[in-house]
């Protein structure tokens, strides 16, 4: 009998130390992080992580503006508090990261979040060093490249103090004040009124509001001009500024009046102007068309729109609208479209089946 307690006491031991711990839903491996991190002593840190199935991980640096050496680190990681990652290096020391959507989030070496204007650095995003390459230099072009390959959405800046808002539609909104505030707060369902698209969320018992107003903006400090003014209102402080979408798709979000339909410009008073609302990220369309209120479900790429064939709509009877149609055409219709500062077009079998433009304030 004492025999088969002490044989049975090391297969549980064994059991337990081959046991793999559960990882997050958001890290596959194996997995690739690149990002440029801050340096105290030089121009920036040119990093890039490898984590293996095996729990091994390569860390490699090279310190930009000092030495154009690439310094490799292997060593051991592990799963803490079912979302951090912990890579043990040399001199007892370790570093700590965050596993977000697409991405590790650097934390400082007490384990939280680092805050302040130079935050957004510690994002290391998923991709190699050498496959980010391209980044750099599309950088020269487009100012947003970086933010593109990290999956952002739109983005908006102001200034005095300087904030930003950024949203990835499949991850989380990030607003940050500079020297301020800086918080994520999971996607709230959209609130559509006429040019706006509201949203109204909660972080720590703080309510935060979002307001992306479509109205041409001019930056008050560089003198750009974006094609949306946002307006976020967070802990009794109004923040003031202009955003925009950095995925196409995502631009479609919002109210869209119909002002031709197969090449006829309408004939019918403007305030029966058919009006279609996208809401992408929860594959919604719905609208008004001229008479009765509609909705349904719709599927949407970088290149086109499908729009369910069985779109609920309510039942009123009204004159003078081109209701029919307008619904014809529009239900279960797969079109390709073309997005041009705030005009739509919608293409069936290469022929144009509506124009639309994005309702903003007159």
């Amino acid at each position: 009998m004492n025999r088969n307690y002490y044989f049975f006491i090391p297969v549980l031991f064994l059991i337990a130390c081959t046991s793999k711990p559960k990882l997050p839903q958001e890290l596959h491996l194996p997995a690739v992080y690149y990002g440029m991190i801050p340096c105290a002593d030089c121009k920036e840190i040119d990093y890039e992580l490898t984590l293996q199935e095996n729990f091994i991980y390569e860390e490699r640096r090279m310190y930009a503006g000092k030495s154009d050496s690439m310094y490799l680190e292997k060593g051991r990681w592990y799963i803490k508090n079912d979302s951090v990652i912990v890579i043990e290096q040399k001199m007892d020391e370790s570093t700590q990261f965050l596993v977000d959507s697409n991405a590790l989030i650097m934390l400082d070496k007490s384990g939280n979040r680092i805050t302040g204007g130079t935050a957004e650095m510690y994002y290391l995003k998923l991709g190699s060093r050498k496959n980010l390459a391209q980044v750099k230099t599309d950088a020269a072009v487009d100012p947003y490249a970086a933010k593109r390959v990290a999956g952002i959405d739109f983005i908006a800046t102001g200034n005095e103090p300087f904030w930003s808002l950024e949203i990835n539609y499949e991850s989380k909104m990030h607003f940050n004040v500079m020297d301020g505030s800086d918080i994520f707060l999971e996607i709230p369902p959209s609130i559509y009124e006429k040019n706006q698209i509201i949203y109204i969320s909660e972080v720590e018992g703080k309510k935060f509001e979002a307001i992306v107003i479509s109205e041409t903006c001019t930056d008050n400090m560089s003198g750009e001009k974006k094609e949306f003014r946002v307006i976020c209102n967070y802990d009794n402080t109004t923040y003031n500024g202009c955003g925009t979408y950095l995925n196409t798709k995502y631009a479609l979000n919002g109210s869209w009046q119909l002002q031709m339909l197969l090449s006829n410009d309408l004939k019918i008073e403007p305030s029966k102007f058919p009006v279609i609302i996208f809401d992408v990220a929860q594959n919604k369309v719905m609208g008004n068309n001229g008479c009765n209120n509609y909705n349904g479900s719709v599927k949407i790429t970088d290149t086109e729109i499908a729009i369910d064939k069985n779109l609920a709509s309510t039942k009123m009877a009204c004159e003078g609208t081109i209701e029919n149609e307008y619904m014809q055409e529009l239900s279960g219709g797969t079109f390709r479209y073309i997005l041009n500062d705030n005009q739509l077009r919608l293409i069936a079998d290469d022929v144009v089946t509506m124009d639309f433009v994005r309702l903003s304030i007159q």
